[in-house]
């Protein structure tokens, strides 16, 4: 997903991880987790 339709980036931190919420335009969510090594990412779209 091209990170110039985002419409908001909110980055959150609790303990050793980070999770970075991306909402692109026309409703599409994107979350990546980072924990210690670990990286997960998702994309959904939104109602």
């Amino acid at each position: 997903m091209d990170i110039s339709k985002a419409k908001k980036v909110v980055e959150l931190t609790k303990g050793d991880r980070k999770i970075l919420v991306t909402v692109y335009e026309g409703g599409q969510v994107s979350s990546c987790i980072e924990a210690e090594a670990k990286k997960y990412c998702e994309t959904c779209q939104a109602d």
